[in-house]
């Protein structure tokens, strides 16, 4: 396995997790379905489990439009109306696996909305860790935020 990005959105008591493609020119897009989980740590637990273990499609790059109504579409499966919205009211994790460790970025949320990755706040794991312990982390950093 290569190296793997699974962004967590937290809204409304839920992780939402999309789905993801690779374009043509690389870069990463979330995409439908987004899978929701409780914020209770078996079920977010499994559903990173099922995000790592997901294929990842190449699909063809996308335009401009495509990439926006692509946006709006995640949106709608969050059920926010806004990333502007997503950003001041709540919250986004980085998992970042690769077969030597897994990084779970934590972000600084920002006053005007929106989250800011601080290097000193990314935790490292062994790649062998068990994934309760990685979602626990997320967990208890969400619950220090008051959104």
């Amino acid at each position: 396995m290569g190296k793997k990005s699974v962004g967590i959105y937290i809204w409304k008591g839920f992780a939402c997790l999309p789905s993801q493609a690779r374009a043509l020119a690389g870069y990463i897009v979330d995409r439908e379905p987004v899978t929701k989980a409780k914020l209770k740590l078996e079920e977010l637990a499994k559903a990173l489990d099922s995000a790592i273990a997901a294929d990842i499609p190449v699909i063809p790059d996308l335009s401009k439009v495509e990439f926006s109504e692509n946006g709006k579409r995640i949106l709608q499966a969050i059920g926010v109306s806004s990333w502007k919205e997503l950003a001041k009211r709540g919250m986004y994790y980085s998992v970042e696996v690769s077969e030597a460790d897994i990084k779970l970025s934590i972000p600084n949320a920002l006053a005007e909305g929106g989250w800011a990755f601080d290097p000193a706040k990314t935790i490292t794991f062994p790649s062998n860790v068990e994934l309760n312990k990685v979602v626990q982390v997320i967990l208890d950093d969400y619950a220090t935020h008051s959104r």
